[in-house]
């Protein structure tokens, strides 16, 4: 996330692209968790629903997080790009 921030504060093209080819390695994160997830609703635990449920939300949020800072990466690298163009003419 850190990166992605960067990236928007100095414009920063190649760390914007970065963050847009972390997609697989989030998915990747995402699914290990998912996997996680399944393993805790099998153990005996008498507080697994809530915990399960808590940590369904904080995995949501993070993917809407990370979702929302590559939807901006891009963007900003179609403003530049638009920028340069007009440049360009």
């Amino acid at each position: 996330m850190s990166g992605a921030i960067a990236a928007l504060e100095t414009r920063d093209r190649k760390r914007a692209a970065e963050v847009r080819a972390m997609k697989s390695r989030v998915a990747r994160i995402l699914r290990e968790i998912a996997a996680h997830q399944v393993a805790r609703l099998q153990t005996s635990e008498p507080q697994r629903l809530p915990a399960y449920t808590r940590e369904i939300e904080l995995t949501e949020a993070l993917d809407d997080i990370f979702r929302t800072i590559r939807r901006i990466a891009r963007t900003e690298k179609t403003i530049l790009q638009r920028r340069n163009a007009m440049r360009d003419v």
